[in-house]
């Protein structure tokens, strides 16, 4: 999963994991991690939130920035 991402992909994935939603993010990055299934919109809260899968991916991301 994480060589289908861009450098500017990872970097909203890691943004949205470490402060949440209220970044500011690039739309056509965001836009193509939703394809991919890693962010998602939560129903109750219409907050953007990392799905299962888009968490694994951060864990992983967030390994190797350490």
């Amino acid at each position: 999963m994480l060589r289908n991402l861009s450098p500017r992909e990872r970097d909203a994935l890691l943004e949205l994991g470490k402060k949440g939603s209220g970044g500011d993010f690039d739309q056509i990055a965001l836009s193509k991690l939703f394809v991919l299934g890693l962010v998602e919109v939560n129903s109750k809260s219409r907050r953007l939130v990392l799905t299962k899968t888009g968490r694994d991916v951060y864990d992983e991301l967030a390994g190797k920035a350490d």
